[in-house]
This record gives structure tokens, sequence and C-alpha cells, in this order.
């Protein structure tokens, strides 16, 4: 089985992958990849009020054969703007 590996940055702190994961094929390791974006998520609360993520695949060659990317947009309210909303409605 072909060997691949997921690089992944969180917009902060780049990771790679020095050791790899054999799969069954270059689809396989995309599907991992995509799942390990909403972990990257779920795993930090943003200190900004965007972050984009992303992870990389690469095979054995190194060449880069898939990347994707997640952007994610925080919106922090004030309660007392919320409140003058609330009383508008």
């Amino acid at each position: 089985m072909p060997r691949f590996f997921i690089d992944t940055d969180d917009g902060n702190l780049p990771v790679i992958d020095e050791d790899g994961v054999e799969y069954r094929d270059l689809a396989s390791a995309e599907d991992e990849a995509m799942r390990t974006l909403p972990e990257m998520v779920q795993s930090r609360h943003p200190a900004r009020s965007w972050r984009e993520i992303s992870a990389t695949v690469r095979d054995e060659a190194g060449a880069v054969r898939f990347r994707a990317s997640l952007a994610l947009t925080v919106e922090r309210t004030r309660v007392d703007t919320l409140r003058a909303g609330q009383a508008a409605a």
C-alpha cells in the first residue's frame, strides 16, 4: 500500500507529518485529510475573528497531491448591542 503524509496548518502552527501512514489509495488519504479539518476547528478556540486551517497530502516522493482548507469566521457581539436589537424587534 502507498504511504501518504498529511501536513496540517491551523493558521498559527504548521505540523509536518514526518512518518506518514499507509493508505489503500490517494482517495483514502484525501478522506482522512478532510476528516482532520473539523477536528482541528474543534480543538482550539480562535483568538482572532477568522482562521483558515488546511491539510495537505503528500506522496512518498514528497509531491503535494491534495490540499483542502477550511475558513472559519467568528463574530463576537456585545451584550448591549444585542439588547438594543431585541428592543427594536
